[in-house]
């Protein structure tokens, strides 16, 4: 039931304290009407001149006229009657009361424009190309009951322009072919409500809010918006400001042929439930510079010719949660993003993102941009500009988990400035078409950036390069698996590792599996004075064609390699299997013990350190001889070449 408050205010202004006046309305009637209950007029045009209340009859054909209502007038049809005028809004009436009578009421063609304070109830309203209920400057409430809306050619069902005041819009439906429009607010004030008022059908727009200065738009249970066709952007919300809000408490399902939800500068939008979004050659979610906590089941769209598909999701500073969910996390229940040409996801500036189940296929092409080029050279280009499947930038305390990323001519997942991000269950291949589109770009991480039992296999250029300038950061790879079984020649490595300047960098592979590549496993160098670690454990590394490691620390660069509990597997080859080098002034130091190498000839491990650079090694049983001779024999008598300044150490911290 609606709280009326502005009753009391309205019939003191029409002077309804003795009962308001009741025009009665039958577009059946002979002319000559007074607009009594037996003799009615016979359009609703002339009961708006003479009554405070216009009671409008069902018949067998449409009234076909728009009409303004005063300030504080009422339509109702027989369909609502005036015994719930009483009843449920509080009216007082002059003469005797008409209970509902069954049917959908009157059928309106026109637009019924509110000048506010207006009641409008219990009738069926055709909106073909204008809207059905509009306002423009109203001042007042706008309430609206058990209204049936029918709209095509680009129609809305409720158009409000610069209302100030609440606005309840309760019962009925709106239902749109042929392009339809749904509800459309204009800047204004006040509460707006729409509860129990499904909106379902082939849509121009379905909802729009923009400008909104104060008050809340909240579409209630039983609102639930279903586009099963969309040509334009299917749902809006621009210009909402600090202290007002949209909330939508039922379900949105959107299909459509241009973006699905865009938010744009709006201070708070709440979208909750099992939500889902299907778009063609229009992103499906786009949210920008808003305050949000939105919730989908799944999120969809895909290119189609002779269109073409940009962007799939984009978030570009948002502030507050978003997530895609999918059914228990499971792949390919979170949506699918097909053909993107740009980023298939985009997240700049977020973070408490979520994402599970989501398929990205064939999605992130690279061309110019502003006269930059993606360019695989960190040290003397920005790579943060090269597009990808999965897009991060300045993205923290968020989650992605079963995701496939399959294809493309970009990479797989260009990550700049994350923060605390944890992967799980990500399969990144065949990505990228260019040797430095990398199937994972990590660049200037901070925190702990996780990826738990992921794969990543014959993607363009290395399975995964991190790169690192100016913060500190760590990666853990937690049973991952990285190969090139079908791309075996294109990488020179399957992962590498660069610091430069005073940043740090950490990598940790736990449980790990790297194999098949004609060049090596990982390849890490630390420059200028920044520093880097490689802790490698109980993982297998097998058939490689030029070694397994190799590490480089020159100028004041500081590298530390742990190996341990590993098994060993590489190609005859003269190059050593962990080959690391400190030159200038730079520091290594090394826990290379109990791991398992093959048999194959050749130097396994190789430690080399120039005259001003330090060399430290761990892990030598006590009374062993030579340093040489003491790690290959804790690494099973594998053969072992250190050559320049060595010794011993406690630590490596």
């Amino acid at each position: 039931m609606i709280r009326t408050v502005f009753v009391l205010g309205m019939l003191a202004m029409t002077g309804a304290a003795a009962g308001a006046s009741v025009v009665f309305v039958d577009n059946r009637a002979a002319a000559g009407g007074i607009g009594s209950r037996d003799r009615p007029f016979a359009s609703i045009a002339q009961g708006a001149q003479t009554g405070t209340i216009i009671y409008v009859a069902e018949s067998d054909k449409p009234y076909e006229e728009s009409v303004t209502l005063k300030k504080g007038q009422i339509l109702v049809g027989s369909a609502f009657g005036l015994d719930a005028l009483r009843a449920e809004l509080h009216v007082e009436l002059e003469g005797e009361g008409v209970p509902a009578m069954q049917g959908p009421g009157p059928t309106i063609r026109g637009t019924i424009a509110a000048s506010g304070d207006n009641v409008i109830a219990g009738c069926t309203m055709l909106a073909e190309g204008p809207s059905a209920v509009v306002s423009a400057g109203a001042t007042g409430t706008l309430t609206i009951r058990n209204v049936y809306f029918k709209t095509s050619r680009g129609g809305f069902a409720i158009y409000l322009q610069a209302q100030q005041g609440n606005v309840n819009v309760a019962g009925g439906a709106i239902d749109a072919t042929n392009g339809g429009g749904g509800i459309a607010l204009d800047n204004g004030y006040g509460d707006v409500v729409i509860d129990r008022v499904p909106m379902a059908g082939e849509f121009n727009t379905a909802l729009r809010v923009q400008g909104l200065r104060s008050g809340i738009v909240t579409i209630r249970r039983g609102s639930k918006i279903h586009v099963r066709d969309a040509f334009n952007d299917a749902i809006v919300i621009t210009g909402v400001e600090r202290g007002a809000a949209v909330v939508f408490e039922d379900t949105i399902d959107v299909r459509g042929r241009r973006r699905g939800v865009v938010i744009d500068k709006s201070a708070k939008v709440v979208i909750g439930g099992a939500s889902t979004l299907n778009t063609a050659n229009g992103a499906a979610l786009e949210v920008h510079d808003s305050g949000v906590d939105l919730s989908f089941e799944s999120i969809s769209a895909q290119g189609v010719t002779p269109g073409t598909l940009d962007e799939g999701i984009i978030l570009d500073r948002v502030h507050g949660k978003v997530s895609v969910t999918g059914i228990e996390g499971k792949i390919g229940t979170g949506g699918a993003i097909l053909h993107a040409r740009g980023n298939g996801i985009r997240i700049d500036h977020a973070d408490h993102v979520r994402m599970a189940g989501l398929t990205l296929t064939d999605s992130g092409v690279n061309k110019p941009v502003r006269g930059g080029r993606c360019a695989g050279n960190f040290e003397v280009n920005s790579t943060a500009i090269c597009r990808a499947a999965l897009y991060l930038r300045h993205t923290s305390d968020s989650t992605f988990e079963n995701i496939v990323i399959d294809g493309g001519s970009a990479m797989g997942i260009n990550a700049n400035n994350i923060r605390d991000v944890t992967f799980s269950t990500i399969d990144v291949r065949r990505a990228g078409d260019e040797t430095f589109e990398s199937g994972v770009l990590l660049q200037e991480i901070g925190g702990t950036i996780t990826f738990t039992a992921s794969s990543f296999a014959d993607n363009a250029g290395s399975e995964m390069l991190v790169e690192q300038r100016f913060n500190n950061g760590k990666i853990v790879l937690d049973r991952c698996i990285f190969s090139a079984t079908g791309r075996p020649e294109v990488a020179p490595h399957l992962i590498e590792l660069r610091s430069f300047g005073n940043a740090k960098v950490d990598l940790e592979l736990r449980t790990a599996d790297l194999h098949d590549n004609l060049g090596n496993a990982i390849d890490a160098a630390a420059a200028e004075g920044s520093s880097l670690s490689i802790d490698t454990l109980n993982s297998s590394l097998q058939h490689f064609g030029h070694g397994i490691m190799t590490v480089a620390a020159k100028q004041s660069g500081n590298a530390r390699i742990t190996l341990r509990g590993n098994t060993i597997v590489a190609l005859a080859s003269d190059r050593a299997w962990i080959d690391a080098a400190a030159s200038d002034a730079a520091a290594i130091c090394a826990d290379i013990a109990a791991n398992r190498f093959s048999s194959v000839p050749g130097t396994v491990i190789h430690l080399a350190a120039s005259a001003q650079a330090t060399l430290r090694i761990l892990g030598l049983a006590p009374g062993s001889g030579s340093i040489g001779a003491a790690l290959g024999a804790a690494n099973g008598g594998a053969a072992t070449v250190v050559e320049g300044p060595a010794a011993a150490a406690a630590t490596c911290r």
